[in-house]
């Protein structure tokens, strides 16, 4: 993936991913990089997205601050990547920055983590659900430049540091944000609104055995389907999982297909976070100008034939 924006490994590379609006915080993201540039210039910024319904002007505001702050050639906003060229981008990134000042889930976070990838992000009911542990991102409060500065100073001058936020951001996602895990627990929360009662988890294996012991098993603990604890329409429990189930979730997905609900061509399901491909070791390409931005023009190698770059030397220390 570096090879398209002719990069080498010699680089420190930033990626922020998101849709190109205002409370991706984009804005924050570029003041701040331009004075970490400063004192390395061996850094460089890939902002990928699109603007789809945002709107334009806050891309147009963006490349106008890329000239002023004089980052021309040295920060890249890329509206074309699609998004399953996303994984192997993320992997080759050195750090991930998403400075957002609001969020639902924030799922680009997720994805850099279960790329193996150390995160900046910021500290928003979007994103506190998933920073649960200290030591397994850098957050910083929203909107905050300086803090911003810091963090970003941080990882650039420490591959030790990026390399273990790195190795502990994947293992925290692999362990609590699987499919599995979130369709026992969808399914569990499903049953208990259902039948009216407070859906009941698996417990942890940190829990003590009297503690886990007076926890009731529920029906989504045996593996007792949806239909077979209530006798809720087939209809309403298609409707409700489709409300509350993201289609990504492919054990989900296939009791909806026995519940007899046809997905929709567009709503494809991706792959777990936990499979992620790893981080490649190494890099072999030679350094080429950096451009401003960047558009897919007619003739670029299609993105299926772009393959993760290896390199001739280890990536971390």
């Amino acid at each position: 993936m570096r090879e398209r924006y002719g990069l080498t490994c010699d680089y420190v590379l930033v990626v922020c991913a998101g849709r190109l609006k205002h409370r991706k915080g984009m804005h924050v993201l570029l003041p701040a990089f331009a004075e970490i540039h400063q004192h390395h210039p061996e850094t460089r910024l890939l902002i990928t997205g699109s603007v789809n319904s945002a709107s334009r002007a806050y891309a147009d505001q963006l490349g106008c601050q890329i000239h002023e702050l004089g980052l021309a050639g040295v920060v890249t906003i890329d509206e074309a990547v699609p998004y399953t060229d996303m994984p192997a981008l993320l992997a080759e990134a050195d750090i991930v920055a998403q400075p957002s000042l609001a969020e639902g889930l924030g799922l680009a976070v997720l994805e850099a983590m279960a790329s193996g990838t150390p995160v900046i992000t910021t500290d928003i009911s979007g994103t506190r659900e998933i920073t649960t542990r200290p030591d397994i991102a850098l957050v910083i409060p929203p909107g905050e430049a300086p803090a911003l500065v810091e963090a970003l100073g941080q990882l650039v001058a420490d591959a030790a540091l990026r390399s273990a936020l790195g190795r502990r951001a994947r293992a925290h996602v692999e362990e609590r944000f699987s499919h599995a895990r979130m369709a026992s627990h969808t399914e569990a929360a499903l049953i208990g609104l259902i039948a009216n009662t407070s859906p009941q988890f698996p417990v942890p294996a940190s829990v003590s055995p009297p503690c886990a012991a007076s926890r009731p098993v529920t029906a989504a603990q045996s593996g007792v389907s949806l239909q077979q604890v209530t006798t809720a329409p087939q209809a309403l429990l298609v409707d409700i999982g489709m409300t509350v189930i993201h289609p990504s979730s492919a054990v989900m997905a296939e009791e909806l297909r026995r519940a007899g609900h046809v997905l929709p061509p567009d709503r494809t399901v991706s792959p777990p976070l936990s499979s992620w491909p790893p981080r490649p070791a190494t890099c072999r390409f030679p350094p080429t100008p950096m451009a401003t931005t960047r558009s897919r023009l007619p003739g670029d190698v299609p993105s299926a034939s772009l393959t993760p770059s290896l390199c001739g030397r280890s990536r971390h220390a």
